[in-house]
């Protein structure tokens, strides 16, 4: 995985853009955007589903892997990601 903690360092901005609800999820997501040489960070999302029964049960939370770019590459990266038919975990 690209190392961005020299942002981090610099307090960069960056974006969520991603959460991945599964590691192989999570791995084919990575995959993309290393190839595309697109620097990202990851971590740790709770992200809540409201499901086809949410009107009678409440919301479940879960945790999935947040995946952070430089603000810079918000927009092109998201839609790298949709390009390749990763739309289910798309922040924003």
């Amino acid at each position: 995985m690209p190392d961005i903690s020299e942002a981090l360092g610099q307090e960069r901005e960056l974006a969520l853009i991603y959460i991945a609800q599964k590691v192989s999820e999570a791995e084919a997501v990575q995959e993309l955007l290393e190839q595309e040489g697109i620097e990202y960070f990851t971590c740790l999302e709770e992200y809540s589903f409201w499901g086809a029964l949410s009107a009678v049960f409440q919301s479940a939370n879960y945790c999935g892997i947040g995946f952070y770019v430089l603000s810079g590459q918000t927009e092109w990266s998201q839609r790298l990601l949709r390009d390749h038919a990763f739309v289910k975990g798309l922040v924003g």
